[in-house]
């Protein structure tokens, strides 16, 4: 059984994508502080607090999604480098 680099696992992918819509106010100042990068707090500020929370809920729900999928699927170990 060969091992399976971690860039092409539905199951690490999933725990991205579940990881940035569960906690992306809270990574801002962190992604100001790494690479310059800031969410401009007037736009997501303009946002209605309803529909911040419905695209937090369907993004942490897809990253689920594809974390039980990636599971189900997984055949290989995972490797960290190529």
């Amino acid at each position: 059984m060969d091992d399976k680099w971690i860039a092409h696992s539905l199951t690490m992918w999933g725990t991205l994508v579940t990881t940035l819509a569960a906690g992306i106010p809270a990574f801002n100042p962190m992604l100001k502080l790494m690479f310059g990068w800031t969410l401009d707090p007037a736009w997501v500020g303009s946002m209605d607090e309803g529909v911040r929370a419905i695209i937090g809920g369907l993004g942490t729900l897809f990253g689920l999604a594809m974390i039980i999928i990636g599971r189900f699927r997984a055949t290989e170990p995972l490797k960290f480098f190529r």
